[in-house]
């Protein structure tokens, strides 16, 4: 979201590819500022067709969504990782207790101690990229459940609420290819909202 002509009687807020904005036209040639006014009626539009007329899909989509974000698969992946993790910290103890003992040489422990200690890494690694699915999981929760509430409390939107609006679209993209790959025409023909 941008400002076009800011400080002047003709200031208006356009919305325009962020690749376009910050690299220039040349990374983006077919980004046009599209008026925000136009976003906001093309929004106030969909809502309500999605409102009136697809209610009982809309239930079902939210239904699978949540089903599906129910999944606890990554949970009990990150308590295997963090069992595992516990598991290589007690052979790391032990072996500490073979090398005190002497029963193995320094080179032997030194060896296995730098497996180990590899193998605790590589588990810490896959244990923050699980915590971090984990965390986007939530956040698409919090997310669908701010949407159901926003929905049950705005069926009759007939005019733009930016609050509505910032709690159901992540964001817009407008224009893109069709079914043959090709450009669409003016970027109008087809407009995907997240």
């Amino acid at each position: 979201r941008r400002s076009w002509h800011s400080g002047t009687p003709h200031q208006k807020s356009v919305w325009q590819c962020v690749t376009a904005t910050k690299g220039g036209r040349k990374f983006c040639p077919d980004s046009k500022g599209v008026d925000e006014k136009l976003i906001e009626r093309a929004f106030v539009e969909s809502y309500q067709r999605l409102m009136q007329d697809n209610e009982s899909i809309l239930n079902d989509f939210l239904a699978k969504v949540t089903a599906e974000l129910s999944d606890d698969s990554v949970v009990k992946e990150i308590e295997k990782v963090n069992r595992e993790i516990r598991d290589v910290l007690a052979r790391k103890d032990k072996l500490l207790d073979l090398r005190l003992d002497e029963s193995i040489t320094k080179d032997e422990y030194e060896l296995k101690n730098l497996e180990l200690c590899a193998k605790i890494e590589e588990l810490k690694l896959q244990l923050e990229e699980l915590q971090q699915a984990d965390t986007s999981r939530k956040s698409i929760e919090k997310r669908i459940a701010e949407f159901k509430k926003v929905l049950l409390e705005n069926k009759g939107l007939t005019k733009f609420d930016r609050g509505v609006f910032e709690s159901i679209v992540e964001k817009v993209i407008v224009g893109g290819f069709d079914e043959n790959g090709a450009k669409t025409a003016g970027g109008w023909h087809r407009a995907t909202v997240y």
